[in-house]
């Protein structure tokens, strides 16, 4: 039977980090978003040195996500923590942190995102696949139109990632006790109440204080780009690995590209297994990929042995 030997030693920075996530076009229209991922390569930069962000309540997770190239900044050198992200950007981040990729055959959702928008069926497509995706059929107004370019509030990217991370149903009595604390809980709407209760029970969000020392949501607050990351470092605290069509792995541990004829394991699920063969990592037990923020994560691999 196969047994699990730790890793000397973890991966040194942040996250394995996967390849042709975006194109030239992508890029473009979502680079002023916290949460970029792109190719990076192989020996990581030194860590931005962004402005604007020391002292500032997030300032250790976005430094953390920039020495893994996640974090982007602006040219200025600034990262404007405390900016709005748009709702067309959001939905583009959990498409692509998920590897949501099937459009659909529904090619212009809402009356306000045509198919060649940046984020239209005809080139990125990110508000068709979430659409699609089941994440956001419910936000249109009654013109049906869906305002990707305005900003997004915390309800809303709250509601887009539970459902993506398929929290579409739990007990009422432990969602009203999740919910219990925040002064502000009346201003969730209805669909948003099972699903940010969900949320909350599993630490992705917790809300903050208010003046009056009493814990808030905010729900429709706009998301800042500071609460967005936050949320993608959560996602990953409490998701060791996140399914998705996100490409091949290129950076790994020493130990495990010398691993002759092994399993390399991420966070011990049996799902999330990578064979190796020759030098090469390949997918083996999973139908996609993984991402994993490895820093945080107990790497180990496991002898192929009799059975296996």
């Amino acid at each position: 039977m196969s047994h699990f030997i730790p890793i000397k030693n973890e991966l040194q920075k942040g996250l394995w980090l996967m390849k042709k996530l975006f194109n030239k076009a992508a890029v473009s229209a979502v680079l002023a978003f916290a949460m970029i991922l792109s190719v990076v390569s192989v020996a990581f930069a030194a860590t931005p040195q962004f402005s604007d962000i020391k002292g500032h309540w997030a300032e250790q997770t976005i430094v953390k996500w920039a020495e893994c190239g996640f974090a982007k900044g602006y040219p200025d050198g600034t990262f404007k923590p405390n900016g709005n992200v748009t709702r067309a950007e959001f939905v583009a981040f959990v498409d692509r942190f998920f590897g949501f990729t099937d459009k659909g055959s529904v090619v212009e959702p809402f009356a306000d995102t045509p198919a060649n928008a940046w984020y239209g069926y005809n080139k990125e497509a990110v508000v068709p696949i979430a659409y699609n995706r089941n994440l956001i059929k419910d936000f249109g107004d009654a013109q049906n139109k869906f305002y990707p370019d305005k900003a997004i509030t915390r309800q809303e990217a709250f509601i887009i990632i539970a459902r993506a991370l398929g929290l579409n149903n739990g007990s009422t009595t432990v969602i009203a006790s999740n919910l219990g604390v925040y002064v502000d809980v009346q201003a969730l709407n209805a669909k948003a109440t099972v699903l940010v209760g969900s949320l909350v029970g599993l630490g992705i969000i917790q809300g903050d204080y208010n003046g009056l020392g009493q814990l808030q949501l905010r729900p429709n607050d706009p998301l800042t780009r500071a609460e967005a990351i936050t949320i993608l470092d959560n996602i990953c605290k409490q998701y060791p690995w996140i399914f998705g069509n996100l490409g091949a792995l290129v950076y790994v541990n020493a130990d495990v590209l010398n691993a002759v004829n092994a399993l390399v394991v991420v966070g011990y699920s049996p799902s999330a297994a990578i064979a190796k063969v020759n030098g090469a990592l390949n997918n083996c037990n999973c139908s996609n990929p993984i991402a994993v923020q490895a820093a945080l994560l107990p790497i180990v691999y496991v002898n192929v042995g009799v059975g296996k």
